[in-house]
């Protein structure tokens, strides 16, 4: 199976705000994925920021937040609650919530619909993305940017870009990208 991050980073890049669900299957995955997505963190003078708290959350819409629970279903239900407090600012970066494949936070985002709309689309598996194609990844980048992940990278490693979040992220992907 292929590693996941390149799949990761992809998404948050395309999820610029709002929220987004990562599921995981057990906690040393969950802790490896939280670490391996803070590794390549949109902007290195804002890091990602890990919490169980929703009002944290909410405090720090310019920053990639991870919310990890400690009681998933509750954390879902407050979620839902104030997800207009939430989204307004509108999110520079997602926060993004980590729940347990078919555990209770995910049963809990089947009863609250609000929340569930706004993150549907969001809320990848990521080991099932995994398996995603990676010459099919090569010709996408390659199309968005008009240069190959390698030739991208030798700009981007001579100072040619901006520092932007985006490009941070388009520069993991053409890492990830590059090294296949």
């Amino acid at each position: 199976m292929r590693d996941p991050s390149l799949n990761v980073v992809i998404a948050l890049g395309e999820y610029q705000g709002g929220v987004a669900v990562a599921y995981y299957a057990d906690p040393i995955r969950r802790d490896w994925l939280l670490g391996e997505i803070e590794s390549h963190a949109p902007s290195a003078d804002q890091p990602a920021l890990r919490t169980s708290s929703v009002d944290e959350a909410i405090a720090y819409p310019d920053r990639l937040v991870f919310v990890v629970p400690r009681d998933e279903a509750a954390t879902v239900e407050e979620l839902d609650a104030l997800r207009d407090r939430l989204l307004m600012p509108p999110r520079r970066l997602p926060v993004v919530l980590f729940l347990l494949r078919d555990g209770p936070g995910e049963r809990a985002l089947a009863r609250c619909p609000g929340l569930a709309s706004i993150v549907r689309g969001r809320d990848p598996d990521w080991d099932l993305l995994a398996r995603a194609d990676v010459d099919l990844e090569r010709a996408r980048f390659e199309r968005e940017t008009g240069l190959s992940p390698q030739a991208w990278l030798r700009k981007w490693k001579n100072g040619e870009f901006p520092e932007t979040p985006e490009l941070i992220v388009r520069s993991y992907r053409a890492t990830a990208l590059e090294g296949e």
